[in-house]
């Protein structure tokens, strides 16, 4: 019986790096059905297909949609998981220089490239011309059949989605002033940060400093009808999560303070992979 594809088995991938231990774990739900072992787990970011074989399969779509029904919620790796689960004892295993996965060969690989075709999966895109493989990437990139327009394209998208995430960052700004405008502010933060925001936002000394403590209670000073808290922690989330627990409101009672600080570039800087996509 014909081969259905050829693929590269992950097994093979991480021993090349020294790395089988990564291997997917034994409760694997593939593993459990009998459907597949550690050699028939292989990615499919690049595969050879059969053609010929997979054209005459008409029912091949269902199949894979049956797949999925009769799995639930076990599978992660959808189409993946579905061709592994079809074809993991019928596939023809290639080299792993067929499919080295960028993200194992940054992790666990040397500095020199090796001669093989790179996998860029999702977070592995950038625009980094120092590092070595991206520098690669963009050469083939730009040498492409559309990779006369890429940069054009990349800075167009860049400037697209800075004025997304700048107008987010302002309406935000505008919603504590606006809460701002009718209470009275509350800081909250670090003791170690008191004397600088202090000065940054010329608080005066009749206005309250609330120093949080790692691990420790919070007491709000003043009352929820005529304050509003302005938190400035590293770990924003941490404290909204608690203080909505406790019934107030973002943007009615409090407010991560952070938003105000020009310095604070990290939620109006687009990283690469959000400018690709958006490509």
């Amino acid at each position: 019986m014909q081969p259905p594809l050829a693929g590269v088995p992950d097994y093979e991938v991480l021993a090349h790096f020294g790395q089988e231990d990564k291997i997917r774990p034994n409760d694997y739900f593939l593993y459990k059905e009998n459907l597949t072992d550690v050699h028939g787990i292989f990615n499919a970011g690049v595969m050879l297909l059969n053609l010929r074989f997979l054209r005459r399969r008409e029912s091949l779509l269902l199949e894979g949609l049956n797949f999925l029904k009769a799995h639930g919620g076990q599978w992660k790796f959808y189409d993946n998981d579905i061709l592994i689960g079809l074809f993991a004892k019928r596939y023809i295993e290639l080299p792993c220089h067929f499919h080295l996965r960028l993200g194992w060969a940054r992790a666990y690989g040397g500095k020199a490239i090796e001669k093989a075709i790179y996998h860029y999966v999702d977070r592995d895109y950038s625009f980094d011309p120092e590092e070595s493989l991206h520098a690669l990437f963009l050469y083939y990139l730009v040498h492409s059949p559309w990779g006369g327009t890429v940069m054009q394209d990349y800075y167009s998208s860049v400037r697209s989605v800075s004025q997304r995430l700048v107008q987010k960052r302002i309406s935000r700004i505008r919603r504590i002033y606006n809460a701002l405008r009718k209470k009275k502010r509350v800081f909250m933060g670090l003791a170690v940060d008191e004397e600088r925001l202090r000065a940054d936002f010329e608080l005066g000394e009749d206005e309250v400093f609330y120093r949080l403590e790692p691990g420790g209670e919070v007491r709000l000073p003043g009352s929820l009808e005529t304050h509003f808290y302005l938190v400035f922690w590293s770990s924003y989330e941490e404290v909204k999560a608690m203080l909505e627990g406790a019934g107030l409101q973002e943007y009615v009672h409090f407010a991560n303070g952070t938003l105000l600080m020009p310095e604070r570039l990290e939620d109006i800087t687009p990283d690469d992979r959000s400018i690709i996509w958006n490509m």
